[in-house]
């Protein structure tokens, strides 16, 4: 077998980013961190920080080399998903991405080696968690090689073997480090670096009681409050995700005593026990609220009695794998750049076959944009759109092709934030594309990710999961950056209760102004939203929390995040009440004043890359609390800028793409990276110095210009800036009317200077 530590794979996986990316070799010198020994012909490859008790990632030698016959980029891919899988193991319970298909069988794991775009024999590893946290990767089977998990039976007698010789390669590299000690920043650890970008950093190693004696009154009201549900609304870095841990903490620890009490007097059953569940948008969240949670917890019970995971896990967690459809175009830029390629092929079809049908009576925008060829400004406008007509109408309206669909999908009243199809023959034109593009995935046997959380919902809503709902369903729910959740995600939430007649205890932290789906839910000031009624009930008995004071930015950057707050449009789906102000006052300083670059669009990509290269070179901070970011304002300008590194390879050491919102997990071995990411998938995390970058004077996911396109490029612009700290750059086209307009105000007021 070939032999990791979990702390050697991640060093050798960072090493991989700066050197060609190759199978180690026996009695080689990779640093002064990381050496490979072979004992016995059993090849290990040790971190300096290792010990006997370190747990194991063994990889069959056979199936390792299968593994590389491929390029080395892809066979780094397959290293990243052996590590991510290792980790999970140590972690239990296991989870990964919906695109990865797991499939699970006692204590056996299989799941695609590669991203399926690039996995046409889909290659599959079959893995075993073992005992005390070790992970054995057992066999890699393709398309001719199809096993059942009930039937493998791998030969474990080699992991006895492998352990026995462990401590004799530790004692062998021992010898082989230098003398010279390494700083403590250096050992790989896995919350080292995603306490950087999250919150960990500002928990650090205070407790649940000395934290609830240093929060501000309206801080502490949350805390204090019996009534359910609440609502907290705050700016970003004014401690929303903070409050919500120290209140499941407040009511974990209240229900503790409440049956411990019930014991004593011979009442209590486990049955009793108040079940709480932690909402997420993602899994890189998830993983930082348990950090942050374990960090907290002064009685060592909230890893076990407070469930935390995204939203998108729940399906699974509560309904079991489906083992036999696959989710298509997951949450992340590749799935979506696999939607829009196949509604792009959709639009081609139409106009080879019934284009003529519709051409008289579409729209201006949506006639060129169905003409304009693949690859074109038009086009991708258009492929947007419809994406989003697809998840916010017809998938949101369950809307499956068949008869009268078409009748009843062209019969919805359009409303001001949907797609601007206006005409008869823009709704005909758009249910057509969607019927091809349905046909596809059920000729493929998957379905979206929004299909997927819609028949969830579905399930939700049967009356099996009313039979069940009383023993499953949570008591308390908190759910974290609530403004990142869609309609249909945000319909899910009150059935998972446990109580179907009673108002539900639910807790929800947002800040309206960083809604990427706010300015599509068009409703006057003094509405509510379906989704929202469903979740807090009569809104007259609703307690408002307001937290009025960042404690993230430095001033400079507090008062153009203000500026930029306060001419965001407020259109969240939750009624006017959630109009609020932002505080002046922070305890922070030494940020520097932001700085805008107007440069022409050839050169934005090269000037921003550039500008987030010398901040990470740094000088004159502390180097441990710098992390770098550069962030595109929409998900078209972080398509721009991967593609831009993809063709300058010599960048892959500089960068690390992140292109969903659980790709943050590989920040552990690529902690001196920039990170190239998009506002939506960077929300609820924070970073040192940011870059932020609009490639295009026009984004097309934004759609036709237009009141909606402004909204969106405002809401996402906000989004963006509050990842930062301490210093903030905006990079954007001379000719970008929307972000030029909106950013030369801030520049003449003196809060922002021009460079």
């Amino acid at each position: 077998m070939k032999v990791f530590t979990t702390n050697s794979l991640r060093a050798f996986l960072e090493i991989g980013r700066s050197v060609a990316f190759e199978p180690f070799q026996a009695d080689t010198d990779y640093g002064v961190d990381l050496v490979a020994v072979d004992v016995d012909g059993q090849c290990f490859l040790c971190h300096r920080a290792d010990d006997s008790n370190s747990n194991l990632v063994m990889v069959d030698e056979a199936a390792w080399e299968a593994a590389q016959v491929h390029t080395p980029s892809r066979s780094e891919d397959m290293l990243r998903r052996i590590d991510r899988v290792a980790w999970e193991m140590c972690h239990p319970p296991i989870s990964l991405p919906w695109s990865w298909s797991k499939y699970s069988y006692a204590n056996l794991v299989a799941f695609f080696a590669f991203p399926r775009f690039l996995n046409p024999d889909s290659s599959r590893w079959i893995a075993e968690a073992l005992p005390q946290g070790d992970a054995c990767f057992w066999r890699l089977t393709d398309r001719s090689d199809q096993l059942r998990l009930e039937n493998f039976e791998p030969d474990r007698s080699r992991i006895g073997q492998v352990r026995s010789l462990f401590p004799q390669a530790i004692a062998k590299c021992k010898e082989l480090f230098p003398e010279q000690p390494v700083a403590a920043a250096q050992l790989l650890q896995p919350t080292i670096d995603l306490g950087k970008v999250s919150f960990g950093s500002v928990v650090g190693t205070e407790t649940f009681t000395t934290w609830r004696r240093m929060l501000t009154s309206e801080q502490r009201r949350v805390l204090d409050l019996a009534t359910m549900p609440i609502k907290i609304r705050g700016a970003a870095g004014t401690g929303k995700t903070l409050v919500m841990m120290l209140k499941a903490l407040n009511e974990l620890y209240a229900d503790l005593d409440r049956r411990e009490t019930s014991n004593s007097a011979g009442n209590d059953t486990e049955q009793n026990r108040a079940r709480i569940l932690f909402v997420t948008h993602s899994w890189a969240m998830a993983d930082q609220v348990a950090e942050g949670l374990q960090l907290l917890d002064e009685r060592d019970v909230a890893s076990t009695l407070i469930d935390v995971m995204p939203l998108t896990f729940l399906r699974e967690y509560i309904q079991g794998q489906q083992a036999d459809t696959e989710v298509f175009g997951e949450d992340s830029l590749d799935g979506k750049q696999r939607q829009l390629d196949l509604i792009s092929r959709a639009i081609d079809d139409v106009i080879a076959t019934t284009w003529s049908s519709y051409e008289d009576d579409v729209s201006p925008w949506v006639r060129i944009g169905a003409q304009d060829g693949p690859g074109t400004h038009a086009r991708k406008r258009l492929c947007w759109s419809l994406m989003r007509e697809f998840t916010e109408v017809i998938d949101a309206n369950r809307l499956k092709p068949g008869i009268n669909a078409m009748r009843r999908y062209i019969g919805i009243d359009r409303a001001g934030w949907m797609v601007p199809l206006d005409t008869k023959g823009d709704r005909e034109f758009a249910f057509g594309i969607y019927s091809s593009y349905v046909e596809y995935l059920v000729t493929k046997q998957q379905l979206t990710i929004d299909q997927a959380v819609s028949d969830f919902r579905g399930f939700l809503e049967s009356y099996v999961w009313n039979l069940r709902r009383r023993d499953r369903g949570y008591d308390l729910i908190f759910v974290d950056e609530f403004h990142l959740f869609n309609d249909t995600e945000r319909l899910i939430i009150h059935l998972l209760t446990s109580e179907s007649e009673e108002y539900p205890k639910i807790i929800l932290a947002m800040d309206p102004y960083q809604s990427p789906f706010a300015y599509v839910t068009g409703l006057k000031e003094d509405e509510l939203s379906h989704a929202a009624k469903e979740i807090i009930g009569n809104p007259k008995h609703l307690p408002i929390v307001d937290f009025m004071k960042s404690y993230r930015f430095g001033p400079r950057i507090l008062a153009f995040v203000r500026h930029i707050h306060d001419r965001v449009p407020n259109l969240v789906d939750v009624g006017h009440d959630w109009q609020y102000a932002i505080s002046d006052d922070s305890n922070s300083t030494g940020d520097e004043l932001p700085v805008i670059h107007f440069i022409s669009k050839d050169d934005v990509i090269s000037e921003a890359l550039g500008i987030a290269k010398r901040l990470n070179r740094g000088g004159g901070r502390d180097e441990k609390d710098r992390r770098v970011a550069l962030v595109g304002i929409g998900n078209s300008d972080l398509m721009d800028v991967a593609a831009y590194l993809a063709g300058n390879p010599e960048s892959k050491a500089n960068f690390e793409v992140v292109k969903s919102r659980d790709d943050y997990y590989q920040l552990n071995y690529s902690r001196k990276a920039i990170v190239v990411t998009s506002a939506l998938y960077a929300a609820g995390l924070q970073f040192s110095d940011v870059v932020v970058v609009s490639t295009s004077a026009d984004s097309p996911e934004f759609g036709p210009a237009g009141t909606g396109a402004h909204k969106a490029t405002l809401t996402y612009l906000y989004l963006a800036i509050t990842r930062a700290r301490n210093t903030l750059h905006i990079v954007c086209p001379t000719d970008d009317g929307v972000l030029a307009e909106t950013l030369k105000v801030p520049v003449n007021e003196g809060l922002a200077r021009l460079e």
